[in-house]
Order: C-alpha cells, then structure tokens, then sequence
C-alpha cells in the first residue's frame, strides 16, 4: 500500500485498506466491493439465491444477500466505460466528481470514443443504441452498508458499516438523482442520512428504489471524515492511472499516424514512371 498505509482511526476506512489487493499494472491499489442486484435464482456453485437481492461478497469472497440494505453514500463520481462483445472491459475514463468535466480515456481518448450528447441525437437510433451498449456512462456511488441478510447457505449474516461501491446506469442511472439528491432539503447531502434499499421487478430489468430514513442518526463524525479521505484517495489514484495510459495513448496514436503518413509517402506514386508504363501500354 505504500503511501496509503496510514492509520485512520476509522473502522469503515481501516477495512477499506486491508481489502487493498494486486492490480494488473502491477501497483496496489484500494478495491471496494460492488453491491449489486441478484439475477440469476442460482448462483455459480449452483445454489439457490433469491433473485432481486442484494448481493455483496464479503472479506473471503462468499456472497452475502440482503432484502434491504441500509446504504450512507460518501462519494460519487461518473465514468464512461467501454467493453468488448464478451462483456469484458476494455477501456475506461477518468473518475469525475460531476458530469460535466473532460472525460479523458485510457486509450488517449474522451468518452471512450463514445459522441457527446449532441452528436448522439443526430445518429440514427441504431447507431445510438449501438453506442450506449458498447460504451456505457455510469454514476458510481461508494459509501458504507448496513443490514442483516443471509449467504447461499442460508446462514444468517450481519454488516455493519461495511464499505460498498454501486455502480448506477441505465433505468437505475437517473432514480437516485430525482429521488435521493433533489428530494433532501439543501441543508442535508447524501452523506448526512441513510438510506433504505429496495429492488422491483420491471420487465426484465431490476431497478432500484431509494428511501431515505430520517429517523436514523446519521453523524458526520472523524470516521465518516477518515472514511471519505479514502475514498478520495481511491479516486486519484484511479484517476492517476488513467491520465498515465491517457498520455500513453496519444504517443502511441501519435506514432502510428506517423508510421502511416511514412508509409504513404514512401508508396506514392511516381509521375514520371507512371507516363513511361502508360506508353509502353
């Protein structure tokens, strides 16, 4: 960990660095655990799950299953990401506290080459639709859970303050700003309350629903301070990454722009041989 194995005196931000782990690059960086929405009835051993659970895996990896979680959201950022036809990701851009910031990529582009707004709206809804499954904006939302659930063996399980990231896109991308931001008073932010997961059924698509609970004290005490400084960390680090492959990129654009433009030049044709081959026709 480096430089960012510090003592926080928080228990949330204490466990958010013990679950730091090896990154392909060969750096350590922080991970936190996605919480997501159970889809499938089984998981992969086969077992029976609840489908529209909440899942999140726990220190050793084994899912935990909550019905309704109670979440306090410290940090927010968006993010486009792009992935190949098996789904895997491929590309991603810099981590942005608000959407209107320069988007730039690892592959030393912005948005992952995905049009802006306005060019989106001129394409044929093909290509648009195309666009949006191929490169996907998501508002990633990171913070701390609480709520008792059960693993794939029915064993009960208890999380306290445990330290989640959801990432929001699509039907689910738009509820938490018009149900969450705009509904609490501008006295009160997302981080100063907590708030009740809920998940139904639309179609084939899980969305989720937000409640917040005014009855729960939600402190902004040295822990959610301590907590937020990581994820903070977290996002310059992510972001640091990024803008190094981003630099990376353009160099290697650069060059192989120049190794084409060389390449035509050295094929153009001569005038003078193309007059003798055409009267020698």
């Amino acid at each position: 960990m480096n430089q960012l194995a510090v003592s926080t005196g928080s228990q949330e931000a204490d466990r958010l660095l013990a679950m730091a782990s090896g990154d392909s690059g060969g750096t350590d960086q922080i991970r936190v655990p996605f919480l997501a929405i159970q889809y499938r009835p089984v998981d992969k051993l086969n077992r029976e799950v609840r489908a529209g659970r909440f899942r999140i895996p726990d220190t050793d990896g084994e899912f935990v299953y909550l019905k309704s979680p109670k979440i306090r959201i410290l940090g927010e950022y968006f993010q486009y990401r792009e992935s190949d036809q098996e789904g895997k990701l491929i590309n991603k851009s810099i981590l942005m506290p608000n959407p209107f910031g320069e988007p730039r990529d690892q592959k030393g582009g912005i948005r992952c080459g995905r049009p802006d707004s306005k060019a989106m709206k001129l394409l044929e809804d093909e290509d648009a639709a195309a666009w949006r499954k191929k490169v996907v904006f998501v508002r990633i939302v990171r913070g701390v859970l609480s709520g008792e659930g059960e693993d794939a063996d029915g064993n009960k399980r208890v999380l306290d303050n445990y330290p989640f990231q959801l990432h929001l896109k699509g039907l689910n991308f738009m509820p938490y700003e018009n149900k969450v931001k705009k509904a609490l008073p501008k006295s009160k932010s997302a981080a100063t309350v907590w708030l009740d997961l809920s998940s139904r059924l639309d179609g084939s698509v899980w969305l989720i629903d937000y409640e917040v609970d005014h009855n729960t004290d939600a402190p902004v005490d040295e822990s959610v301070v301590e907590t937020v400084k990581v994820f903070g960390m977290m996002m310059e680090q992510e972001n640091a990454q990024i803008e190094s492959m981003h630099i990376d990129g353009i160099a290697q654009r650069n060059a192989s722009d120049a190794s084409i433009e060389s390449t035509a030049e050295y094929l153009e044709p001569d005038p003078a041989l193309e007059i003798e081959e055409a009267e020698a026709s």
